[in-house]
């Protein structure tokens, strides 16, 4: 992405690491409607790091990651990929590029995502045997979030539940 005059790139200043299916989009065009967050082309889910998961990620790679949150002074710019949360491999690259994001993390009722998971692969694709393991382990937190806070502070994780907030 381009860099308009007097913006400049950095890391993202903060990441939303969620599970999908947990209010996500809401989340993140609430964050969007602050005045001093940058929008995203109108585009939530950068997945990025996803594609990391089996080559090695250099620094070249980091520099690309940067350019993606571009940003006029005293603002501030993230993305919010739902899946990340999920993937192994995702916290220590977000660790590396991004040390000093602030991740958010938006879980739902595991057995609610669960559901809204599997009611959205019937309306994309046929659901099987394997795309109902994969809708079940997105929603085990509990490992995923000791994962996350091996590589963040708990000060750097901001942890909401879905079901709270729209209350």
């Amino acid at each position: 992405p381009e860099c308009p005059p007097g913006w400049t790139t950095a890391p993202p200043d903060f990441v939303g690491v969620a599970a999908p299916r947990s209010g996500t989009t809401w989340w993140y065009h609430l964050l969007e409607s602050h005045p001093r967050v940058v929008e995203r082309d109108r585009r939530k889910e950068l997945h990025y790091l996803t594609k990391f998961w089996n080559r090695p990620f250099t620094e070249a790679d980091a520099a690309t990651y940067e350019r993606f949150f571009p940003r006029p002074p005293d603002h501030l710019a993230g993305e919010w990929s739902p899946g990340y949360l999920s993937h192994f491999w995702i916290p220590s690259l977000l660790q590396r590029v991004a040390p000093g994001a602030q991740i958010l993390l938006l879980l739902r009722d595991p057995v609610e995502r669960f559901r809204s998971g599997l009611m959205l692969q019937s309306e994309t694709r046929r659901v099987n045997f394997t795309g109902a393991g994969t809708a079940f382990r997105i929603g085990c937190y509990g490992s995923q979030l000791e994962q996350l806070l091996s590589y963040f502070a708990p000060e750097r994780v901001l942890v909401l539940q879905f079901e709270r907030c729209i209350r």
